[in-house]
């Protein structure tokens, strides 16, 4: 499930804090009822704060989330911080694995566009994938992999807005990326994220089974 998106963990004001918080618990007390296996949600923007003071300031905000949810005894959840779009939100590759290094309950969600956006069409192909893909492996277990795919158009300030997969002018590109997967072994579930979620979800799922069969007859 996704958690509501108005969610700031890092926000300057208390008051803000404190509906983020309360968001997240409602949102794990649904999660716990209906036996979901991520909560994603987004961390928060910089605002004020240099992105290590932003990041220290979730940090700060996750750890009274986690007192609430003991004290309410909710218990079975785990909450999935995901890589956001814009470079004012904290959310990059390596914030997201110091989060969920530093609390139980936690594993990322890595949105591929966000990250291509954010970094300014970084990701070409396998090769930019695998070093992702190397890197949360090396410093965090992230299987199962959760994660997004969109086409994204982006500008300086990082994501604009979502484009169906069938727009191949923008990236990052899909069969690498399954490639990837497939010959890493990875398990991983794939959210569609395109203005057409359904169609190019069934799109995804079928490209996959291709490159598999392919694959597995090599």
């Amino acid at each position: 499930m996704h958690a509501p998106y108005y969610i700031n963990l890092s926000s300057p004001k208390e008051d803000v804090l404190q509906r983020s918080i309360q968001r997240l618990v409602q949102a794990a007390r649904a999660s716990e009822w209906m036996g979901a296996y991520r909560i994603v949600f987004h961390p928060g923007f910089y605002t004020t704060y240099t992105p290590q003071e932003a990041l220290e300031r979730c940090k700060g905000s996750i750890k009274k989330l986690l007192e609430n949810l003991e004290y309410k005894e909710v218990k079975n959840f785990t909450f999935s911080p995901e890589t956001t779009g814009k470079k004012s939100q904290l959310g990059s590759l390596d914030e997201i694995i110091d989060i969920c290094h530093s609390f139980d309950h936690f594993a990322p969600t890595v949105d591929f566009a966000h990250l291509h956006a954010r970094s300014g069409g970084f990701i070409k192909g396998k090769d930019q994938y695998h070093d992702i893909l190397t890197h949360l492996e090396n410093e965090i277990e992230s299987e199962p992999l959760h994660c997004h795919f969109t086409r994204i158009e982006y500008s300086d300030a990082g994501e604009r807005r979502h484009h169906v997969l069938r727009e191949e002018e923008y990236g990052p590109p899909l069969n690498p990326l399954l490639q990837v997967l497939i010959e890493g072994g990875w398990e991983a579930t794939i959210i569609c994220e395109t203005p057409y979620l359904e169609k190019d979800a069934l799109l995804i799922k079928e490209i996959y089974q291709s490159i598999f069969e392919r694959e597995s007859k090599k």
